[in-house]
């Protein structure tokens, strides 16, 4: 039907906004500019983890600098009807936030070199970068930096989401331990953003997402960081109690240990309608001792374990470093709670009931309730993320991920519905152990999300501000419509 329409627009004498735009592109930034049935643009739609982000772009673009992507964007600004989507790694399942339907897609994954500094002490990464690129080139030479646990993961997005790391625990978001944001505006201008200059704007991308402008480099501290113990153990659902208690105790402030960071994926798997949790764990001590680790490793029984001294290239999750071409729908929701002595097993017993009522029904359906500790706020240049500098929540909230896949569109509704019923259940539940939360984290959020609320009104209006300030005409409000937006 689009080959028809786009032929039918030539031979009248006529372009859709889109294909002319993309003409125009293509005349200006030749041999970048990638239409369908083209290889190139078929195995960009291809790649996406999610089904429902291959979506069916007019063309895709993929520069090769930020000299390119300024003039696109300068470009495509001046067709106020048309939209344009922006992806780094296209690893978000919410429709639309990184690929477009009847638009141009700037795909900027061949922007994807990484440098180390000299002295070790900064990565520079082009935001088309995945992490799966970064570790090798850090861990050569012993440093790290604050990066996703999935290998495809794209930095660009994780890391304006706010990004959670093997390392957060300690070291915090990965927004802020960015340096420097290179950054393409509306008007096609390329700016810096950091502690010296554009503080503001430095500010806002540290959660704030594509309302802003493109980024096209991410300078991020290193840190040095030797092999670490960690890996993954599966349990049974007959330890399920025990593991729960176990991250009960872990959250616990007298026992508080930065190093030691646990994310508890509790699993249905619908083709054997089995339940298991998977749990990757990692202690990243200078100081290590087998027993380091002890609170997971001692509880029995384990299907398997690969806890190991390892390194970040090493760990990355076995599942990430592919794409799942069998995969259909995905839906992410999450919602945040306090930690006390019974809030986890009744948030997972409203899973469990979930799956048990609805989701185990619908063909195909795998899913998981995972659980994990909050990272700190920064000591010093803030980020948008709305946590004051007093608050621990590293030591006392919990970030939940409710996460799906499932085979067909017409159950969608019934997964979704479900989802959010669920997220107001916990939270219900949270509320009446004087334990919730507002906080929503970006990353792992429902398109209906109301993800700028939960960074408190202050931190909403600040980012309203400098979107209107470098962004006047709000073409990264009403052009790119994919992301949460601050209006």
């Amino acid at each position: 039907m689009k080959k028809i329409s786009l032929a039918l627009g030539i031979l009248i004498g006529y372009l859709p906004f889109s294909a002319a735009d993309c003409n125009q592109l293509h005349a200006l930034l030749p041999g970048k500019v990638f239409f369908e049935p083209s290889e190139i643009y078929n195995a960009s739609i291809s790649s996406y983890f999610p089904l429902q982000g291959r979506l069916s772009p007019t063309c895709i673009l993929r520069p090769e600098s930020a000299k390119d992507v300024s003039l696109a964007v300068k470009t495509l600004a001046r067709k106020r009807s048309t939209h344009f989507a922006i992806r780094s790694g296209g690893h978000s399942p919410n429709h639309g936030f990184s690929n477009i339907d009847d638009g141009v897609t700037i795909d900027l994954r061949s922007m994807n070199d990484i440098a180390l500094s000299k002295d070790w002490k900064i990565a520079r990464v082009q935001s088309g970068a995945v992490w799966g690129d970064v570790y090798p080139v850090t861990d050569q030479v012993g440093v790290s930096v604050i990066g996703g646990r999935g290998g495809t993961v794209g930095t660009g997005g994780f890391i304006t989401g706010g990004g959670i790391s093997a390392f957060s625990r300690r070291r915090g978001w990965g927004c802020d331990n960015v340096v420097n944001f290179q950054v393409v505006l509306a008007s096609g201008e390329i700016v810096d953003a950091n502690a010296a200059h554009n503080k503001d704007l430095f500010r806002a991308l540290k959660g704030g997402q594509n309302n802003f402008g493109v980024v096209t480099r991410i300078d991020l501290m290193t840190h040095e960081q030797s092999p670490f113990l960690g890996g993954a153990i599966l349990y049974p659902k007959e330890a399920f109690d025990a593991t729960l208690d176990a991250f009960t105790e872990y959250m616990n402030r007298s026992t508080f240990d930065p190093d030691e960071l646990a994310e508890l994926s509790y699993t249905y798997v619908g083709g054997d309608q089995s339940f298991s949790l998977l749990l990757n764990t990692f202690h990243s001590g200078s100081v290590q001792s087998p027993n380091s680790l002890q609170r997971w490793t001692s509880i029995q029984p384990q299907i398997s374990s690969t806890v190991r001294t390892t390194n970040m290239s090493k760990k990355l999750q076995p599942s990430s470093c592919k794409v799942y071409a069998d995969l259909k729908r995905v839906m992410y929701g999450t919602t945040s709670v306090g930690i006390s002595p019974t809030i986890m097993k009744k948030a997972y017993t409203l899973w469990e009931a979930a799956v048990n009522d609805t989701l185990s029904r619908i063909s195909g359906m795998n899913s998981a309730f995972i659980i994990q500790p909050t990272p700190p706020p920064p000591k010093s240049f803030a980020n948008s993320l709305g946590f004051g500098n007093a608050a621990v929540p590293e030591a006392d909230s919990v970030i939940v991920l409710l996460a799906h896949n499932w085979d067909s569109e017409a159950d969608s509704k019934v997964v979704e519905d479900r989802t959010y019923e669920l997220i107001r259940e916990i939270n219900n539940a949270a509320a009446d152990e004087h334990v919730e939360e507002r906080f929503r984290y970006l990353n792992y959020a429902a398109s209906k999300q109301k993800i700028f609320d939960g960074y408190g009104q202050a931190s909403k209006a600040f980012l309203r501000k400098v979107a209107r300030k470098y962004d006047p005409d709000g073409v990264f409000q009403r052009q790119v419509k994919g992301g949460f937006k601050v209006f």
